[in-house]
């Protein structure tokens, strides 16, 4: 076989389509939802269905090591703090960041709360 340029850029554009397919769900696995049930707003993100993981109570080094070592794509509605904890924890088994917001809330809370993805 001979290698020649056309060759080479082909098999070049065909790698870097490589990670657009998987981004764009061929690559789908299980989805799992972490809330803080002490949050309104994540009591009614849970109601959306799925598999859903409240960390009241829960050890974060755990639950990041266990239940969602698995999950291809993670969601959640926490507090600044559990997020800070989870994002550096799932960082570490290589997801990355794909969506954070800070939502509006008014009155006192326990925390403020974010919503976020990791894939």
């Amino acid at each position: 076989m001979r290698l020649t340029r056309r060759s080479l850029l082909g098999g070049a554009a065909a790698l870097g389509a490589a990670p657009a397919l998987a981004q764009s769900g061929f690559a789908a696995g299980p989805v799992v939802t972490v809330i803080d049930s002490r949050l309104p707003e994540a009591r009614a993100h849970a109601a959306r269905g799925g598999e859903v993981i409240d960390i009241v109570g829960a050890d974060l080094w755990k639950l990041a090591r266990t239940d969602l070592a698995a999950a291809a794509t993670i969601t959640g509605l926490t507090g600044w703090s559990d997020w800070v904890v989870l994002r550096g924890l799932l960082a570490e088994q290589g997801k990355r960041v794909t969506a954070e917001t800070r939502l509006p809330h008014a009155g006192l809370r326990v925390a403020t709360p974010f919503s976020w993805e990791m894939a």
